[in-house]
């Protein structure tokens, strides 16, 4: 079982690149934001769709 420190330390190897850079990686709001957008698009206007994403 891992440890709430395993979990941390494991995170930045989890996370998406984007870039070439070490510090270029896509953040918590990743997975989040097509959600969002979707929620959102429910919210307004149910008839028409979000767009892509």
């Amino acid at each position: 079982m891992s440890t709430v420190a395993d979990c941390y330390a494991a995170y930045p190897k989890a996370m998406i690149s984007y870039g070439v850079n070490e510090d270029e990686h896509a953040g918590e709001q990743f997975y989040t934001e097509n959600i969002r957008l979707l929620a959102h698009q429910l919210i307004v206007d149910q008839t028409q769709s979000v767009g892509e994403l």
